[in-house]
């Protein structure tokens, strides 16, 4: 299973590791290097021959890869890094018999010139579990101790690490499984990293102490924890590595021993080991739970000027982000928006166990977003539909009229089409939108008129008033009761001038016509022997006459039978002239009483 005919390279070129661990009849062989697959032989007949069965939980891409050929994964011509193990590995089995493999994550590349290169610059542990077709990576990057609260976990690293299994430069993971809550504990040593906690940001044979971290899984390693530092002595000088742990999690402890040097660990080989302490620690399951920093905040609104007070706990940093493309870094900071809205703003705090991010939306008061709708003809119900929570609302109806309710109720007299507009305002500003209102259904005043024949002292009346009335009111001019029929008749008592009127009204208002009768009065003609100039007139009405006039009556009445008060000079006894100057334009009846003749003629006046 492990030859050259198996894609797997000689020793020669690399360096190999190998771990075993049994279940019952069950034999299981974990075997990698880091230019090769990494391998799981299975026996499940204690090992006898011809029960062997082969998984790779990692594909290497090359087999009996030594550095000669190009890392060019997609074939692009640009070389490519494989992620691959840092040649430190874990088994773990549970009491169902399911098997847990845990590999450190390594890079490596080569351009094909007969050597490969390993770059340390990546965090991870690789997991497989029975049944998974495939190793699946942890994530366990972390900026340790970073004051400035830049996300940079790899800041200070060295450029260069070309020895394979170096403690230094390994992940080195153990596990431990709790057989009461069925919890898998991952224990690690962090790599070689975080420079920046001793201000060196230039240390590039990556000298650094390191700690042990821990995280755990409840769902059989397909989630895991945040991690957490187990030993917190980094700063204090004291490097841990080639970590062990028990791999039963016994009375809630976690038994764990390593190795703690008094020098900082190194990317050589030939990293001295000054003081070779072995520490052993049982920790609790307290003891994974990292010490994250949980971001909140409140927050004050003044209309687009906003403050921000941070509620967090724990944070050592904060980095603000307004949702308007402003930031901030300050604990508690204020901002001001151009405008209205909905902004997502995040909080990111930092403390040595990364970052956590916490959003609230802020709605800032827009101006609104101003729509109605509308129904009815004509008398229309109008509801308001705008956004942003107007205060107030002004309407305009195109007719003349305007409201300013929310919802108004308005009812246009006349047909045809009305741009109706609306206006809505609240604090953060005004909006208008218009929408075009057709009315079909319009009742129209009427306009008043009517004939009449007179027979004797009877005066038959004939409504011709138009747009549809449908309530009369006559009133005969004398002293008798009116009358609301649409065409009725009435007899005089005596012989006279009449008044009369007729109000007529629907639903859309009422209008007033009246006329002068003479009933019982013989009235002659007058256009043979009286002539009447100039007819429109202006200033003067001049009457001229073949008869005598120096006797007779000359009135000038307006089209409501009103007598106007204008002045009659006669001139001779056949002649007349009306002042008409100081009254105003329209049409008026002129009426002409003699001795043995009445007449009536009409007048404009301009």
């Amino acid at each position: 299973f492990l030859t050259t005919a198996d894609g797997i390279p000689s020793v020669a070129g690399a360096a190999e590791s190998y771990q075993i661990r049994t279940h019952g009849s069950d034999v299981y062989v974990l075997f990698g290097m880091t230019n090769s697959d990494l391998v799981l032989l299975h026996s499940n007949d204690y090992g006898n021959e011809d029960t062997w069965e082969r998984t790779d939980i990692l594909d290497f891409p090359y087999d009996n890869f030594a550095g000669t050929v190009q890392t060019d994964i997609d074939a692009d011509g640009i070389t490519d890094t494989i992620g691959t193990t840092d040649g430190y590995y874990e088994m773990l089995i549970t009491d169902d018999g399911t098997l847990h493999v845990f590999a450190g994550y390594m890079r490596i590349w080569s351009d094909g010139f007969g050597y490969y290169t390993l770059n340390y610059r990546a965090s991870g542990i690789w997991h497989w579990s029975t049944g998974m077709a495939g190793a699946e990576l942890i994530n366990t990057e972390l900026d340790w101790e970073s004051p400035d609260c830049v996300y940079s976990p790899y800041t200070g690293i060295g450029y260069y690490v070309y020895n394979y299994r170096n403690a230094a430069v390994s992940s080195e993971p153990a596990a431990s499984w709790d057989p009461v809550t069925g919890r898998i504990y991952l224990l690690y040593t962090m790599k070689l990293e975080y420079t920046d906690i001793y201000d060196d940001p230039l240390n590039f044979s990556a000298e650094s102490f390191r700690d042990i971290f821990g995280m755990y899984s409840d769902d059989g390693g397909e989630t895991w924890s945040r991690q957490n530092n187990l030993t917190n002595t980094a700063e204090s000088e004291r490097e841990n590595f080639y970590l062990f742990a028990y791999d039963r999690v016994v009375d809630g402890k976690i038994h764990a021993v390593w190795q703690e040097d008094s020098l900082p660990g190194h990317f050589n080989e030939g990293d001295v080991v000054h003081s070779n302490n072995i520490m052993y620690e049982a920790f609790d399951e307290d003891d994974f739970i990292a010490l994250l920093a949980t971001p909140d905040f409140d927050y004050e609104v003044d209309l687009y000027y906003v403050t921000f007070t941070d509620m967090s706990t724990g944070a050592e940093c904060y980095s603000w982000d307004f949702g308007d493309g402003g930031t901030s870094t300050l604990a508690s900071p204020a901002h001001t928006y151009a405008g209205g809205g909905v902004y997502t703003v995040c909080l990111t705090v930092y403390n040595s166990y990364g970052p956590e991010t916490y959003c609230q939306d802020v709605n800032l008061i827009s101006a609104p977003g101003v729509d109605f709708s509308f129904t009815g003809d004509p008398a229309v119900t109008f509801t308001d539909l705008s956004t942003n929570t107007p205060t107030s609302w002004s309407w305009d109806f195109a007719d003349g009229f305007t409201s300013t309710d929310q919802n108004p109720v308005h009812t246009f007299e006349e047909n045809g089409s009305y741009n109706v507009c609306l206006t809505a305002t609240n604090a953060g500003g005004s909006n208008t939108n218009c929408h075009l209102v057709g009315i079909n259904f319009a009742t129209i005043a009427p306009e008043a008129d009517y004939t009449y024949t007179i027979v004797g002292f009877t005066a038959s009346f004939t409504d011709v008033s138009t747009n549809t009335p449908s309530t009369w009111s006559w009133n005969f001019d004398d002293g008798s009761a009116t009358s609301t029929e649409q065409n009725p008749s009435h007899i005089y008592a005596a012989a006279g001038e009449y008044n009369v009127c007729l109000q007529a009204g629907n639903g859309g208002g009422i209008d007033i016509t009246c006329k002068l009768l003479q009933v019982g009065v013989a009235i002659n003609d007058i256009s043979n022997f009286i002539t009447i100039y100039p007819n429109p007139a202006k200033d003067y009405i001049f009457i001229d006459a073949n008869t005598d006039l120096s006797t007779s009556a000359i009135e000038l009445y307006n089209a409501l039978g009103q007598k106007m008060n204008v002045e009659v000079i006669m001139s001779s006894a056949n002649k007349i002239q009306i002042d008409v100057k100081d009254i105003a334009a329209g049409n008026y009846s002129l009426k002409i009483t003699g001795n043995d003749f009445e007449g009536r003629k009409g007048i404009v006046v301009e």
